[in-house]
């Protein structure tokens, strides 16, 4: 690994980990202004293309040609889109496949949705899974690397803007047209959400 990549990601751990000690203490701002959902959407995955070509593992992708519109954080948004990316990149073996799907749902719910064809979460680790610190494996070394952070930042970020996070185990449903058999993860927002502590900019 070169010394930048590990910069990089040292630089991600510690940013992401002031991002949750601001929300776990109230302190985290939300700003908000026009943005592209589907724009968003197709920076996180070209962020994580390269990590997927590297190890072997394809990338199904089904995002909307028009515009999706919407009110809120992209950068903040994006930050969580990359997680959740990134986390199914880990946890694909070499050889298997992620699948995303963007989706606007009625008039006013956006989804991204991430599957990939990894061992999967049993039952009783899916809620726990989104708290800040936990592994399923207890151990801050595993072999996948990380520090359970990702997911939490992602739930709380998705909540802000007025939608939340849905974990399946195996997936629900078919993300890309594709039936995945690992983990299954929606990150949904509103269009335009109303939270008190977001802010103009």
């Amino acid at each position: 690994m070169s010394i930048e990549t590990s910069t990089q990601r040292l630089r991600s751990v510690v940013d992401t980990l002031l991002d949750v000690s601001s929300l776990e203490t109230g302190r985290m701002h939300y700003y908000t202004r026009e943005y592209d959902f589907r724009a968003v959407c197709r920076s996180a995955i070209d962020q994580i293309r390269p990590k997927l070509e590297e190890r072997d593992v394809t990338l199904v992708e089904r995002v909307p040609d028009q515009p999706l519109p919407a009110m809120g954080d992209p950068d903040k948004l994006l930050r969580a889109m990359v997680h959740v990316l990134d986390n199914a990149s880990k946890f694909t073996p070499t050889g298997g496949e992620v699948a995303v799907e963007v989706r606007a749902e009625g008039d006013d719910d956006l989804s991204f949705e991430v599957a990939d064809s990894g061992p999967g979460v049993r039952p009783e680790h899916i809620a726990r899974i989104m708290e800040p610190f936990y592994q399923v494996d207890g151990s801050v070394t595993r072999d996948h690397g990380g520090v359970g952070l990702g997911l939490a930042f992602a739930r709380r970020v998705t909540e802000a803007l007025g939608g939340g996070i849905e974990i399946s185990s195996p997936p629900a449903g078919a993300v890309a047209e594709r039936q995945l058999s690992g983990t299954l993860v929606e990150l949904r927002v509103s269009r335009s959400p109303e939270r008190p502590e977001m802010q103009s900019k």
